[in-house]
């Protein structure tokens, strides 16, 4: 899958799974083909700085770039659609 984001998302735990996340990946296939049942996913995150000091000063750093390689299983939902009906 490719993530697409919109911000820097949320961290997940319980309490915050109900509200969502402007970062996503969708992933097209389970983890099942994969070694341990796991997906490899390489993230990679650059931020661009500025910055203002107490002085007033200005100016602009080098891109600062980070990056890690995690594994997360990765389940299947299957569904059969049916020939739509009156009832609601």
């Amino acid at each position: 899958g490719t993530a697409t984001c919109t911000g820097f998302g949320i961290p997940w735990s319980e309490e915050n799974d109900s509200k969502g996340t402007d970062c996503k990946i969708v992933f097209d296939r389970s983890s099942a083909h994969f070694k341990d049942s796991v997906t490899p996913v390489d993230v990679k995150v650059s931020y661009a700085i500025t910055y203002t000091a107490s002085d007033g000063a200005t100016g602009t750093m080098d891109t600062h770039t980070t990056s890690t390689t995690t594994t997360i299983p990765v389940a299947e939902i299957q569904t059969i659609i049916v020939r739509p009906t009156e009832q609601p």
